[in-house]
């Protein structure tokens, strides 16, 4: 593997290169960690890996002591070749921060222009859009008997909400669902040249949309989110300055407004199916499907780690880490810690602090759209139950996940039930 980071561990820090960071469910691997190693070095990735709550927590919810700007070209653990950049430099694309990136001054001003439409009073009154989504669908393919349900259902239904609050018409919402690329694996993977390539070309007509939706808000702001957003700005007189940041913002609300969601839901339903008598809970009861939801974000996150850099030397579980170190959180093992989960290898839709997991990350970083996942995922749950009670898994299938370390859930769940 190939690395922008290079330095080594400290004195006393285990190193942890048996760990794939790549693997689709390293749980097996994660539970010995944490209670053999709970913080290693990894050396491909550059960095410390923290396994357990406590640790991850801290980074997450720190008001200083810790950067967003993890590294050099942000994400990335590999340069990108020459073709790939040429492909995006051609098309005008500037990569640009995202809020998840930023600190400060910065981050509090592009959040608070952002963060309104994804408000819990703003949310509320899409469930009747979102339920028709859900119907609509499950309508198309009930009488069938099998299907993907990621295809059919899950991917669908985030992607077509988070455009809908965009302002996107309804005939360019196929041509922007069909931005679809292994751009996860690009950006937080270890990419080979045809990867990068295939991105590259995606990502390039991606922000051509992106740009022209930004600079059509930008001439005339609609009722739509980027409209509030571009208003927000002018408003604080940080339009000008932030120009570049919308662009950015634009693309980056599609990918974040429903890759999580789905990969996080396809893991969720594996998981349900996994164990019928938890999926029978929820149809006999469903008043258990909201707290069904957060032992799903608990259990089968589609966020597995996330980065940050540390400012100040500090003490995870008996290693000193010191400034300057990039440091990966497990959240993925963080949220099966026995110290704060009893058990927590094993799915309980019943299970009483369920939310506490660390999925949405936390403090001023925590995640925008944390109650527009929530609202869609109790939808799905709530119109599977109903329609499909009879829904398992289809023996014997392989789940295949994205090879990359912070967006990851089953690309395909292939279910059944009875048609009559």
């Amino acid at each position: 593997m190939s690395t922008l980071e290079s330095a080594g561990p400290v004195v006393g820090c285990p190193l942890g290169d048996d760990f794939d960071p790549f693997e689709g469910a390293p749980h097996a691997f994660l539970a010995r960690a944490r209670r053999e190693r709970p913080v290693f070095f990894h050396t491909g990735l550059g960095a410390y890996v923290l396994t357990r709550y406590a640790d991850c927590q801290w980074v997450h919810s720190a008001t200083e002591g810790v950067s967003a700007q993890p590294a050099l070209l942000s994400h990335l653990n590999v340069t990108p070749i020459p073709e790939a950049m040429r492909i995006l430099d051609e098309s005008g694309f500037v990569p640009a921060p995202s809020i998840v990136d930023e600190d400060g001054a910065e981050h509090r001003l592009h959040r608070s222009v952002a963060h309104p439409p994804f408000r819990v009073g703003r949310i509320r009154p899409l469930e009747q859009f979102i339920r028709r989504q859900v119907t609509e669908r499950l309508d198309a393919i009930a009488g069938e008997g099998s299907a993907d349900i990621v295809d059919a259902l899950i991917y669908e239904v985030p992607a077509t909400v988070i455009l809908h609050m965009m302002g996107v018409p309804d005939e360019q919402m196929g041509m922007v669902k069909g931005f679809r690329g292994p751009w996860a694996i690009f950006i937080w993977g270890n990419p080979d040249e045809q990867v990068q390539l295939d991105t590259a070309r995606m990502m390039a007509a991606f922000g051509q949309w992106a740009r022209g939706i930004a600079a059509r808000a930008v001439a005339n702001p609609g009722d739509d989110m980027i409209g509030e957003t571009v208003k927000l700005l002018r408003e604080k007189g940080e339009l000008e300055n932030s120009r570049l940041w919308l662009d950015s913002w634009t693309l980056n609300a599609v990918m974040a407004g429903h890759e999580t969601t789905t990969n996080t839901m396809a893991g969720g339903i594996v998981s349900l199916l996994e164990n019928p008598e938890q999926w029978r809970a929820i149809c006999e009861d469903p008043e258990l499907i909201p707290n069904a939801v957060e032992e799903i974000l608990r259990h089968a996150t589609g966020v597995p780690t996330w980065r940050k850099r540390l400012l100040v030397d500090k003490e995870f579980s008996g290693v000193r880490v010191p400034a300057g170190s990039l440091v990966y959180t497990a959240l993925n093992s963080a949220n099966r810690d026995e110290d704060v989960f009893d058990d927590g290898e094993t799915f309980d839709v019943r299970r009483p602090n369920a939310n506490r997991h660390l999925t949405f990350g936390g403090g001023v970083h925590t995640c925008m759209g944390n109650h527009l996942a929530k609202l869609e995922m109790r939808i799905m749950l709530e119109e599977l139950t109903n329609r499909l009670p009879g829904l398992e898994l289809v023996p014997g299938q392989t789940l295949h996940y994205s090879p990359n370390t912070t967006q990851r859930g089953p690309e395909s769940v292939q279910v059944r039930w009875d048609a009559r």
